[in-house]
């Protein structure tokens, strides 16, 4: 196979798996876990996490809880506050931690199918799902221009050999 029907084969792949992952998340996070059972759950870590890209003044602030819960007899430890968060910042950040304060009890929302899977704050906001969707849509567009450039450079050359022979 040629190395220009390779390329967009491989850009068109990446377009539908990235699709699909926001499809998921999506679905995930604003329809399916607000349904999901609940147990009680504690709050055993809550501080502001914060890692600065290299180079970069500005620091990107994230809250970062820990909690367990235990289901059907099988503890488990997780930090998954929310799947689509709806801010960020310093300010945000120190919102969220004031909320899950160490040895608070917590509600835990967990996935019936993979009790593993689970968050203190189910479904999603507006926000939060319009932010996901404009960076899946933005790396799929450079995939999706990507693959069409490719599409129509091999076309030229095709049309090049064909003119040739």
């Amino acid at each position: 196979m040629e190395i220009g029907k390779i390329g967009i084969i491989i850009s068109f792949s990446l377009c539908a798996l990235i699709a699909f992952h926001y499809y998921r998340t999506v679905a995930v996070a604003f329809f399916d876990s607000p349904g999901w059972p609940t147990v009680q759950g504690k709050v055993i870590k809550s501080y502001i996490g914060g890692a600065s890209p290299t180079g970069s003044a500005h620091e990107n602030f994230m809250p970062k809880v820990v909690y367990v819960y235990s289901v059907d007899g099988v503890n488990y430890e997780r930090n998954k506050i929310f799947f689509l968060e709806d801010g960020r910042g310093l300010s945000w950040s120190k919102k969220k931690v004031a909320k899950y304060k160490i040895d608070q009890q917590v509600i835990v929302f967990y996935n019936p199918q993979d009790p593993r899977i689970s968050v203190l704050e189910p479904g999603g906001s507006i926000k939060g799902i319009f932010l996901s969707g404009v960076l899946h849509f933005i790396v799929i567009s450079v995939l999706l221009v990507l693959a069409f450039a490719l599409l129509w450079d091999y076309r030229k050359a095709k049309k090049r050999i064909d003119k040739q022979k």
